[in-house]
């Protein structure tokens, strides 16, 4: 489950569906990262970068309910 909603949020990134990735955080993390900043950063971020190459998943880490976590 984590794998399969990793690979749908950065497809939504590599397809510039921004507001869609935005919409999978948490209340709190879109709260702490309105949409507009947000999105403005990471299209900012991906012109810098340029073009996706390739990308292979090597390891994935979850938290549930990390320590210290609003």
């Amino acid at each position: 489950e984590v794998r399969r909603l990793g690979e749908t949020y950065l497809g939504h990134l590599d397809r510039g569906e921004y507001e869609r990735a935005h919409a999978m955080f948490s209340a709190d993390m879109r709260r702490m990262a309105p949409l507009p900043a947000w999105r403005e950063t990471t299209r900012a971020s991906h012109v810098e970068w340029g073009a996706l190459e390739g990308r292979e998943q090597v390891r994935i880490t979850a938290y549930r309910d990390p320590r210290g976590a609003p």
